[in-house]
């Protein structure tokens, strides 16, 4: 089952959004080899994000497939109070070098791939 992210409507997810500056969304895709697509509407963000995964070893590149953009403005990402928001798509090859394994037991143990990838994320948010 899959939500797409402008229907997400949990209750306690939304209204932390409502209160939030700025939105990051994590999600999983697949079908590409080692890379991690940035989106949504915070196009400055997106390219800091994108520099910051890079210069820490990753791949990375600004969203173009649309289906993975976060670009509509009902997105959960574009929910906060600026309206503008990052959408992150990490691929299943990345997720599995992140951590022990994608078992619900397995992402509990991550790896120093995993440490990595959220200080680029971290960085890509500093201004």
């Amino acid at each position: 089952m899959h939500i797409v992210s402008e229907r997400f409507d949990e209750d306690k997810a939304c209204r932390m959004t409502q209160a939030s500056k700025t939105v990051v969304a994590i999600h999983g895709c697949r079908g590409y080899e080692n890379l991690v697509f940035i989106g949504g509407l915070a196009l400055g963000y997106r390219k800091r994000m994108a520099q910051s995964l890079v210069k820490a070893g990753f791949k990375a590149e600004i969203c173009s497939p649309k289906p993975l953009a976060g670009e509509h403005k009902n997105n959960i990402c574009n929910r906060g109070i600026n309206g503008k928001g990052i959408q992150i798509e990490i691929d299943k090859s990345i997720r599995q070098r992140i951590f022990r394994s994608l078992s619900k037991e397995g992402r509990a143990e991550t790896t120093i791939i995993f440490n990595s990838f959220v200080q680029a994320i971290r960085s890509g948010l500093e201004r």
